[in-house]
C-alpha cells in the first residue's frame, strides 16, 4: 500500500512533450543511469499547465520516479519548469491539492508529502543531501518552495508529514 506522494515537475513546459518522455520503454540520454537498466522512469499522474490531472496508469502499480521509494510512492508529475524556472501554474497547485486529498482518502496508509528535486528527495523544498538514490527520470530541477508550499498549505489539515524516508532531511535541514 502507498505511505508516500511525490511531487515532480517535469523541467519540459508542454503536455505533448512530457507526455512523450514517459511513453517509451526505454531510457536514452541518461548514462549515469546505465547501472539501473535502461527501463523509462514511469509516473501514475501527470498534471497539465491548465489544472488537467492525468492517469497514466493506476496508482496501484509501481512507478519508477523515485529510487528508494517507488515501492511505497505515489508519483504526480507537473508539466513545467523547463529551465530550472518555478513555472507551475495556480491551476496546478489546486489540482495536486484535489489529487493529494483523493489519495490520502482513498489510501488511509499515506502519511508523506514530499517534492523531488534534481536527482535527490527533497522534504518540504528544503534541500536534501544525497544519499545515492537518485531518480531514473530526465533531469529535473528543483521543486520550488512556493509550489511546495502552497501545496502543503492547501493540504495542512491532513497532517502529512515531510520527513522521515530514508536518507532524508527534516525541514530546516541543510
Amino acid at each position: 500500500m502507498p505511505r508516500i506522494i511525490v511531487l515532480h515537475w517535469t523541467a519540459i513546459d508542454d503536455l505533448e512533450a512530457s507526455f512523450r518522455a514517459f511513453d517509451r520503454e526505454t531510457l536514452a540520454g541518461r548514462p549515469d543511469l546505465d547501472s539501473a537498466g535502461h527501463v523509462n522512469v514511469s509516473i501514475q499522474f501527470l498534471v497539465d499547465r491548465d489544472g488537467t490531472i492525468y492517469r497514466l496508469m493506476p496508482e496501484t502499480h509501481m512507478a519508477r520516479h523515485v529510487i528508494g521509494l517507488n515501492y511505497s510512492a505515489i508519483g504526480v508529475e507537473n508539466v513545467g519548469g523547463a529551465g530550472g524556472v518555478d513555472n507551475l501554474t495556480d491551476a496546478q497547485i489546486k489540482a495536486n491539492v484535489r489529487l493529494v486529498r483523493y489519495l490520502a482518502k482513498k489510501y488511509s496508509t499515506i502519511q508523506q508529502l514530499i517534492g523531488h528535486i534534481s536527482n535527490i528527495a527533497c522534504w518540504n523544498g528544503v534541500r536534501c543531501s544525497s544519499n545515492g538514490s537518485g531518480a531514473i527520470a530526465p533531469p529535473r530541477s528543483t521543486l520550488g518552495d512556493r509550489f511546495m508550499g502552497a501545496v502543503r498549505a492547501g493540504v495542512a489539515d491532513l497532517k502529512l508529514r515531510a520527513d522521515g524516508a530514508p536518507g532524508a532531511a527534516t525541514p530546516g535541514q541543510r
